[in-house]
């Protein structure tokens, strides 16, 4: 017989961009901890008990930015990667959250710093190609052309 790796969807991922266009920029925080410590990343978290993904997502944009997004948008993509250490798939549904110019991050613990980049800064920063393959992809569908509204989260309403 053989073994099935677990697969666990427990987490998300949201790319917090601020303004449209060609003056688009992405926020990216540098990671603290034991775990991915320095390197540069998009908001990311579990979800908790009760919460669904969008609820998570909005929660952890303002846990780990201070940031809340006057739009939300699921970016209809899931991440896939592979976990060397517990020998599973993570799948993380990916959210995009647009803020205003005006928007003052405040990191929190888990992270040293931020920057608001450019896109292709962002794809050099970004430790693995999940990352970078979300990412363009956002830049193409909610940064290049306008998002479709079939995507776009009333994230005012109750779950």
């Amino acid at each position: 017989m053989r073994r099935k790796l677990p697969i666990e969807c427990n987490r998300i991922r949201a790319y917090v961009v601020r303004t449209d266009g060609p003056e688009a920029r992405v926020l990216l925080l540098k990671r603290r901890g034991t775990h991915l410590d320095g390197t540069w990343q998009q908001v990311a978290g579990g979800i908790k008990e009760g919460e669904t993904a969008w609820q998570a997502a909005l929660r952890e944009i303002a846990e780990e930015s201070g940031l809340r997004p006057g739009r939300l948008y699921s970016a209809d993509l899931v991440e896939t990667y592979y976990s060397v250490e517990k020998d599973r798939i993570y799948v993380a549904p990916v959210f995009v959250g647009f803020v205003g110019l005006d928007a003052n991050v405040k990191v929190s613990d888990e992270h040293y710093e931020h920057e608001w980049v450019t896109f292709d800064e962002a794809a050099k920063r970004l430790p693995f190609p999940h990352q970078r393959d979300a990412m363009a992809r956002i830049r193409r569908e909610f940064v290049d052309r306008a998002p479709s509204e079939l995507l776009r989260i009333n994230h005012d309403r109750p779950a």
